[in-house]
Parts: structure tokens; sequence; C-alpha cells
């Protein structure tokens, strides 16, 4: 898969606070729920390859967003119950 397109899970303007435990935060320029180890690294490979600020966000507790918009790519692990190395 080319870094040029963005991964199938990679969603464009999504509201963080709809993955945050207390409902806070603006909007992610690019916000991603991978369910595997391999959606994982091609997210990865795709913000590096355009230079994105990258967060990651658990289940979404103890991580408070501003209510602006992050200009980066926001990677939600809550979709991966397991992962094998």
């Amino acid at each position: 898969m080319s870094v040029v397109v963005p991964p199938a899970c990679v969603e464009h303007q999504r509201l963080i606070s709809a993955s945050t435990y207390y409902g806070i935060g603006g909007t992610a320029k690019y916000f991603a729920q991978p369910r595997s180890l391999s959606d994982v690294q091609q997210c990865l490979n795709w913000a590096l390859h355009h230079r994105l600020p990258v967060a990651v966000l658990g289940c979404g507790s103890n991580l408070l967003f501003a209510d602006g918009e992050f200009g980066g790519l926001v990677i939600c692990l809550s979709g991966m119950t397991k992962m094998h190395l």
C-alpha cells in the first residue's frame, strides 16, 4: 500500500471528544481506529511520510485534548483487544 494515500482506517476531521471519557476535545485532522498491528504500522508510516504529529489514545480516560484542532493523526487503540508480536 502506498504511504501517499491514507490507510482505510483513517478518517478526516473527526471529533476527539466522542472517544474520550470526559467528552472533552476538539477535532483531529486525522483519526484512526486500527484493528491490527498491521493497521497501526500503516498509520505510523503514513504519518511519518506526511510529517504529521501523532497522538496515541487508549480508552480515553486520564486524557484531555484542547477544544481546537489537533493538526496531526490521533490513533485510537480502544478497538484492539489483543496484540501478539
